[in-house]
């Protein structure tokens, strides 16, 4: 600070120091916690989306908010909570056969579901062919 300053009033020196805050805008970010909405200076300089504030008893907004948003997207959007579905069912047929197609299977969904995700969210391929793709990654379809 390039100056200094005296004040018998509180509000005096905080509106000062809001003001330097301010001023300084660039050096620092302020954040809006995606789960909590409170705002947040981030401890990094990587982009943060939650704050480290105590959400629900013991767990931080940093530890649950990834997880709530991956839920409340299943839950908004139907292709997504499909596609989830059946990632977790090719998973639990993979680790409980000894097929290696089913496993192979499995593989290829992890690996081309992501991209296919991907494409979907970001309005490259419909969500028909999201979908017709979905439904031809089946077991039974497979094999």
């Amino acid at each position: 600070m390039p100056y200094s300053f005296s004040s018998p009033k509180y509000y005096n020196i905080l509106f000062i120091t809001f003001k330097e805050l301010a001023c300084y805008r660039k050096s620092f970010r302020i954040q809006i916690c995606d789960n909590c909405g409170k705002y947040f200076i981030p401890k990094t300089a990587h982009e943060t989306k939650y704050c480290d504030e105590i959400f629900d008893g013991s767990r931080t907004c940093k530890q649950i908010g990834a997880e709530l948003t991956h839920k409340r997207i299943l839950e908004e959007d139907s292709l997504c909570k499909k596609y989830r579905a059946r990632y977790q069912a090719l998973c639990k047929q993979s680790s409980n056969s000894n097929n290696s197609k089913v496993k192979e299977l499995y593989e290829q969904y992890k690996k081309d579901g992501a991209i296919m995700l991907d494409k979907y969210k970001h309005n490259k391929i419909s969500s028909i062919e999201f979908d017709n793709w979905i439904n031809n990654m089946r077991i039974r379809s497979k094999i």
